[in-house]
């Protein structure tokens, strides 16, 4: 989400992360549930797939950036909202492929079980993979602004990282 407005940068990931929770819930557990049901083997063809379309947009990235491509310098917010719902779709889009890893991986793990607990394992891991992506970006952004206002002093990093690191760093560990 690079490029937007600051005041933005919450609301937006707040609109990623549903969308992102959505896809999860709504099109990749079922069909990973459908396929993991009819054709076992397909989910490491899935694996390969996804990974080389993630592996594609990396290099997309590099490239830009070697070839010093200035269309993508252009802030978001300059570019107006219609520019902001194209990156947010593209991250959606993004995030997509990648969950769809990370929860075809879970699969593979939990393959052999019935069909309630492989369902339950990925509803579980959609959830908290969505968590941990939100609560990373939301902690960049904040100790970005901060760097930016040097005004911005501890006391509000560390208000931030308890509030939401702390409740996972509990769960987990």
């Amino acid at each position: 989400v690079r490029g937007l407005a600051a005041e933005r940068e919450l609301p937006i990931i707040k609109r990623i992360a549903l969308g992102s929770l959505r896809n999860k819930l709504l099109l990749i557990l079922p069909v990973a549930l459908v396929l993991s049901a009819v054709a076992p083997t397909l989910v490491e063809i899935i694996l390969m797939l996804g990974g080389t379309y993630l592996c594609f947009e990396g290099a997309e990235k590099i490239y830009h950036r070697l070839k010093h491509d200035d269309s993508h310098d252009v802030p978001v917010v300059i570019q107006g909202p219609d520019a902001e719902e194209a990156t947010i779709k593209g991250a959606i889009r993004t995030d997509l492929i990648l969950s769809a890893e990370i929860m075809v991986i879970a699969l593979k793990e939990v393959i052999d079980e019935g069909l309630l607990q492989r369902a339950i394992v990925l509803v579980v891991v959609a959830v908290i993979i969505t968590m941990i992506v939100c609560m990373f970006f939301s902690s960049c952004f904040l100790y970005y602004d901060c760097s930016l206002h040097p005004r911005m002093n501890h006391i509000k990093i560390r208000k931030f990282t308890y509030i939401f690191w702390y409740p996972f760093i509990r769960i987990t560990w």
